[in-house]
């Protein structure tokens, strides 16, 4: 990035390696407008989760944005989530930084695993994996989440935001709508042109997955609180 100094950056980077990236960007170029044009799909997570880090090391000098709707399948984003919430804030005593999503994902993951053998009642692994096999509920920083018996994956809340510019605090995410873990599928990308009136409308884009079948079963999601707000403000000194 120093030796090239391009002007503009492609990438399709993931976990670490996002970070990495991130991390060389903020000391390579002093000044970047960061961010996606979405309608809905797959979310930026690293992005809008870990966003307050970056800003603390940019000094405030990048622009971050998201345009239109985000999906967030893997729940990262702490919105109205009490466990989510008051992790956010001991890390950032602890640390001096927000958590980043390697970090989120790691603890979330610890708590299930204590969980697990809390019910299983021993450390021994056979024991722990039967318990998992038969389906298990359980309550970590990403709220409620179920392992389904069929498939074993791990089922959490899933949402539906819209990001918000806020001048001089980046911006901040809004959840519209939140579907249960026991009913969340996942869906393939709308087509390119949904022919939408306005990029905003939630139940059009909704009504296009129907109709085409992308999500087998269709999700009920329920509308979120109007305060269910994440804002990506830089850390306080």
């Amino acid at each position: 990035l120093k030796a090239f100094a391009p002007e503009v950056l492609l990438t399709s980077t993931w976990g670490g390696d996002s970070i990495t990236q991130f991390n060389q960007m903020a000391s390579a170029i002093p000044e970047v407008i960061m961010g996606a044009k979405y309608k809905i799909g797959s979310c930026c997570n690293t992005l809008f989760t870990d966003v307050g880090e970056y800003w603390a090391k940019v000094k405030g000098k990048w622009t971050f944005t998201i345009d239109g709707m985000i999906n967030t399948p893997w729940g990262q984003t702490p919105i109205g989530i009490p466990e989510m919430i008051d992790f956010r804030k001991r890390f950032h005593e602890e640390f001096g930084t927000p958590p980043n999503m390697q970090s989120i994902v790691a603890y979330n993951g610890l708590r299930g695993l204590a969980q697990v053998i809390e019910k299983a009642g021993t450390f021994d692994k056979d024991a722990i994996i039967e318990v998992v096999e038969k389906g298990f509920s359980w309550r970590g920083i990403l709220g409620d989440q179920y392992i389904r018996p069929e498939d074993h994956q791990n089922m959490y809340d899933t949402y539906v935001c819209k990001w918000e510019p806020r001048p001089g605090l980046g911006g901040a995410v809004r959840a519209l709508y939140k579907c249960e873990p026991r009913e969340w599928a996942w869906g393939a990308a709308l087509p390119a042109e949904p022919k939408l009136k306005d990029e905003t409308d939630i139940d059009a884009l909704y009504r296009i997955y129907k109709e085409k079948e992308m999500w087998k079963p269709f999700p009920s999601y329920k509308p979120c609180p109007e305060d269910w707000v994440f804002e990506t403000a830089p850390p306080k000194k």
